[in-house]
């Protein structure tokens, strides 16, 4: 069972994910960091964005559908404690994917391609945020798997 010092840990990961993203754009937008600087290397470019649509690609449905794979479910049922460890995972895939297209959308030179990958990561966020109640669900969830 996931204690309360462990579910603050969760949500901190989660908010500083969020706030290493703004604070990347407020780098990028004053100045601090040249925006663009391999906006003209079109294999850099074309690398970087396919590099982009893999994480989105793959990431993303990893973790959002994480905690309902069989093969996670046993080991939840074999040991409710993990649902910590794989919590963060899940949150790890989508912070990789996020600020991996962020810093490379303004690398690229504003690539559209890449905001619109981190925006899909943002919205993927949103169906993740840690609580007690959807950790309760999720390890029902595992239990009722067990069962059938």
């Amino acid at each position: 069972m996931m204690s309360t010092q462990q579910l603050h840990i969760l949500r901190s990961t989660y908010i500083v994910t969020f706030m290493s993203a703004v604070l990347l754009i407020i780098i990028f937008e004053t100045g601090m960091l040249a925006k663009g600087i391999y906006a003209y290397d079109s294999m850099t470019n074309y690398v970087c964005e396919m590099i982009g649509t893999f994480l989105t690609i793959v990431c993303i449905p990893l973790a959002l559908k994480l905690m309902s794979f069989s093969m996670v479910k046993r080991m939840l049922n074999q040991d409710s404690g993990k649902y910590f460890t794989l919590s963060v995972v899940r949150i790890s895939l989508l912070a990789l994917t996020l600020l991996y297209n962020v810093a490379s959308y303004y690398l690229l030179g504003e690539d559209a391609t890449l905001g619109y990958l981190a925006l899909m990561a943002v919205v993927a966020f949103l169906f993740i945020w840690p609580s007690r109640g959807k950790m309760d669900y999720e390890l029902e969830n595992a239990r009722k798997h067990q069962d059938q």
